[in-house]
């Protein structure tokens, strides 16, 4: 069984999340209620002890609802799309947590997502670095082409973002101080995926469709796997886009295979390249 200490995470994870009374954006926004000034002494490094048990058969059941806490990996110009690039991580009330194991590139197959579960006290720790990061200045690194990591924190009274430009590429070009700052984000996020336990490999049973335009070359398209032509399943937004879900979503990724993210698919009656992202439950 789960020791009572865990309990005790829950509660201070409850008191965190209701305890922050405004939003703020690292870096534009002001200090958060009841946050003190953050250490310049980088790493992060949570001391929580793991005191959850094992999961049964089966592994960690899929979450419900929406995560309490995500993290983008923000696009460039030579890696990724954002059509196509899940969340980093999301972690969940529970502590249930999904995260990447790619960057999401749209020239690549679709990402792999695990999923597993986050000590209630480690999870309150990173929840209230969060609310401390985000009182902090990560700078504008004057650097281009990169993309921005953002960290949200969800809660009722509104949502707490971190959001750092060209991170790790561009810490050494900013003020001392900020650059403190942005290590101690990099340790957050990575302790975040790092601390996940009972992980497996989870496979999304929702997935965004968005058109990309014709293919350059119309031959070699992957063969449409929906009985609705692609036309209707994506419908007359701009740009054409739609959600698939369940054994739909099911079959475009067994029709995906190890094709790329953004592949050109046919039923037919039209071509066209169609940006394939999966979505985590809440997302």
């Amino acid at each position: 069984m789960t020791r009572l200490r865990c309990a005790a995470g829950i509660l201070l994870l409850g008191a965190l999340l209701a305890g922050c009374a405004q939003t703020s954006i690292a870096g534009t926004a002001g200090p958060v209620d009841g946050a003190g000034p953050v250490d310049t002494n980088p790493p992060y490094v949570s001391t929580c002890e793991a005191t959850l048990d094992p999961v049964g058969p089966g592994g960690v059941p899929t979450p419900s609802g929406a995560p309490v806490i995500t993290v983008t990996q923000g696009t460039n110009v030579w890696i990724a799309s954002e059509r196509t690039q899940p969340y980093a991580v999301a972690v969940y009330p529970d502590g249930t947590a999904i995260r990447t194991e790619d960057v999401g590139s749209s020239a690549d197959p679709l990402a792999i997502l695990t999923i597993g579960r986050i000590d209630p006290c480690a999870l309150a720790t990173d929840t209230a670095e969060i609310v401390a990061l985000a009182a902090g200045d990560v700078g504008e690194p004057p650097v281009t082409d990169q993309g921005t990591t953002t960290v949200t924190l969800r809660q009722a009274a509104g949502d707490v973002v971190v959001a750092a430009y060209a991170l790790g590429v561009g810490d050494d070009s900013v003020s001392v101080p900020q650059k403190a700052v942005r290590q101690r984000l990099t340790a957050l996020i990575d302790h975040l995926t790092s601390a996940m336990t009972d992980t497996s490999e989870w496979t999304p049973d929702r997935l965004r469709l968005t058109t990309y335009g014709s293919p350059a070359d119309p031959t070699g398209a992957l063969q449409w796997p929906l009985s609705r032509s692609i036309e209707r399943t994506l419908g007359r937004d701009d740009p054409p886009c739609a959600v698939v879900t369940g054994v739909d979503a099911t079959a475009v990724l067994h029709g995906l295979g190890a094709g790329s993210a953004s592949s050109s698919w046919t039923d037919g009656r039209q071509t066209l390249v169609l940006a394939v992202g999966p979505l985590v439950p809440g997302q």
